[in-house]
């Protein structure tokens, strides 16, 4: 069996746990200080606060953006549902823009066409929320524009793209709001975890005090030198989405050989594009970005053809998936404005995601790409 994701722990990082568990302090504390400061000199950014997933980065985000309650918000409907629900968390409406099936990602275009809709002057789009779909970074040069344009603010959903360049910039390096996720199956896996990044320092001073509940002072800072101090300030209405030195030790063993594990999900990557050249449609690669390869999608000429594919990996025990169910099918989402369908449709029933991890293998490519070579004909 070959399967779709497959997570890698690297010694480091069980070493590590075995240290802070042994440190009687497994609460936030020192291991989550210094992973922020070792994830933001990897990146390059200003700052970094570490929380407890992707999702809470998003929610905290969102949250910091301060929003006006009811309005809308443009985004994607090929993402997972972490990204659309802090949206409704926060009172906010989503409108769907359409996608660009060639890479599966959010269309300057309908982005543009969304905002010509006449709206109500109290609730025009205030802000967009970005998917790097599969780790490749969007079309930044041309949604920048387009936000700069129409006062949008920009939120970063990162969770498939930490290390993911556009430019030769990583993205999070700069930006007030970008959200990564550290889950099992993304590029930097530590089990579960998130990290939000930014260049304002406010932001980034709101977000740290928000992840504890709005509280000033963590138990780690009112605990030191075995003197505890039950004395602190609860300065706004917060969250508990803070990382523990638990999961902060996986992450700081894990962060040193995320160099390493891209370069091989890049060798990964640029096999299946090999080999598969000319029999399957590749998703675009455009030369100004370079992916994190958390996901290797192709599409098929047609639905047909795709159930073939599934029907032989299947036979010849490799999973698959797709990535994802459009948003605007599921029950809750059904209610919102969708601006066109045609590019998430046309994605949805030709696109495949194929095996990609750490513990793949080249002849397990080779195998792979014989099989849907073979049931394409």
């Amino acid at each position: 069996m070959i399967p779709l994701a497959k997570t890698k722990i690297h010694e480091e990082a069980i070493e590590n746990v075995v240290r802070v568990l042994r440190s009687n302090w497994p609460g936030m504390g020192p291991e989550v200080e210094t992973f922020e400061k070792e994830f933001a000199t990897y990146l390059g950014a200003e700052h970094a606060i570490a929380l407890t997933s992707g999702t809470e980065a998003l929610r905290l985000a969102v949250w910091a953006a301060q929003f006006s309650p009811g309005n809308y918000i443009i985004t994607t409907p090929n993402t997972f549902v972490s990204s659309n629900h802090v949206l409704l968390q926060a009172g906010l409406v989503p409108i769907f823009a359409d996608i660009n099936p060639n890479t599966g990602s959010i269309d300057p275009d309908s982005i543009y066409r969304c905002l010509r809709w006449n709206f109500p002057i109290a609730r025009h789009p205030q802000g967009l929320m970005l998917v790097h779909f599969a780790g490749m970074p969007c079309d930044l040069e041309e949604i920048y524009s387009i936000a700069a344009d129409n006062d949008l603010t920009i939120i970063h959903d990162c969770a498939h793209a930490c290390g993911a360049e556009y430019q030769h910039k990583k993205l999070g390096a700069s930006g007030a709001y970008n959200c990564f996720s550290l889950h099992a199956v993304k590029p930097l896996a530590i089990g579960d975890g998130g990290v939000f990044t930014t260049d304002d320092e406010d932001i980034a001073c709101m977000i740290r005090k928000g992840r504890w509940l709005g509280i000033d002072k963590s138990t780690h800072e009112r605990s030191k030198d075995d003197l505890y101090s039950w004395e602190y300030n609860v300065a706004l209405l917060g969250y508990k989405s803070h990382m523990c030195d638990v999961m902060a030790a996986v992450a700081r063993g894990q962060l040193p050989h995320l160099p390493s594990d891209a370069t091989r999900r890049m060798e990964l990557a640029s096999l299946y594009r090999e080999k598969l050249a000319g029999v399957v449609q590749l998703m675009d690669c455009p030369e100004d970005r370079l992916s994190s390869n958390h996901l290797f999608v192709v599409r098929f000429k047609d639905s047909d053809e795709r159930r073939k594919v599934m029907v032989a990996l299947k036979e010849h025990g490799i999973s698959y998936g797709h990535h994802y169910t459009p948003n605007y099918k599921y029950r809750m989402y059904q209610q919102f404005l969708v601006e066109s369908k045609k590019g998430m449709e046309l994605y949805s029933a030709t696109a495949l995601s194929l095996p990609l991890h750490l513990y793949l293998t080249d002849e397990d490519v080779d195998f792979i790409c014989k099989t849907i070579k073979e049931a394409v004909g």
